[in-house]
């Protein structure tokens, strides 16, 4: 059982019910978020918003982000990025919070990931939107899917790389075709957790960070 910021017990059941992504990052386990699934989590957001996102400072800022949260940019390239990013919004709070999030240091992940979530809706992000996201890339944080290495076959390998890498942009959606397909060769190899296959195999929006596909990738 976790304790939101209110110190009302949150159960698993009341976290799966929850339609808000502020109670659901407050009421999750602590430690169940990562700084690289935060940051992923508000770069998806982002990207939502990519249309209002009118000064390439904020979107090139965004990208590293992501790259950061992969290890393919050094960090200490984001804070430069992060500055120029933050002098192009100064007036503009209402997009600040969501590419915010996606500046965020390890000891402050988890709050500037629910200032992304909170105020996403300010910029015209229905909260159901952000909730779908929330729930894509950090699934249930109460329950663990077990990974058994036997289905880490060549081809399921194969394919969970290449669903990883490609993507839509600039929503950066991944391909649920792909999923699908990388769902059925998991269930080839022995994989009968309906969770993890059910997930691969929805409609998403399915974004890197997507719980199902780092699980299988090993990514934290």
């Amino acid at each position: 059982m976790a304790v939101c910021n209110k110190g009302a017990p949150v159960t698993e059941a009341e976290w799966l019910a929850s339609k808000d992504p502020y109670l659901m990052m407050l009421g999750a386990p602590r430690g169940a978020f990562t700084p690289r699934k935060l940051r992923l989590f508000a770069c998806a957001v982002s990207r939502r918003l990519w249309n209002r996102f009118d000064q390439e400072a904020i979107r090139r800022a965004v990208e590293l982000a992501e790259l950061v949260a992969d290890e393919r940019a050094p960090a200490n390239k984001l804070q430069p990025a992060c500055d120029a990013a933050f002098k192009s919004v100064r007036r503009r709070e209402a997009i600040r919070a969501p590419w915010a999030a996606a500046n965020s240091a390890d000891p402050n992940a988890r709050h500037a990931a629910v200032a992304c979530a909170t105020q996403a809706g300010m910029t015209g992000l229905r909260k159901a939107g952000v909730t779908a996201i929330f729930r894509e890339v950090f699934g249930n944080p109460f329950r663990a899917v077990p990974l058994d290495r036997r289905w880490l076959t060549a081809d399921v390998v194969a394919l969970a790389r290449s669903a990883y890498e490609e993507r839509a942009l600039p929503s950066g959606e991944l391909d649920s075709v792909r999923l699908a397909v990388l769902a059925d060769a998991v269930e080839e190899a022995g994989c009968s957790d309906v969770s993890l296959l059910d997930h691969l195999r929805g409609p998403g929006p399915h974004v890197r960070g997507c719980w199902g596909l780092d699980s299988l990738l090993g990514k934290k």
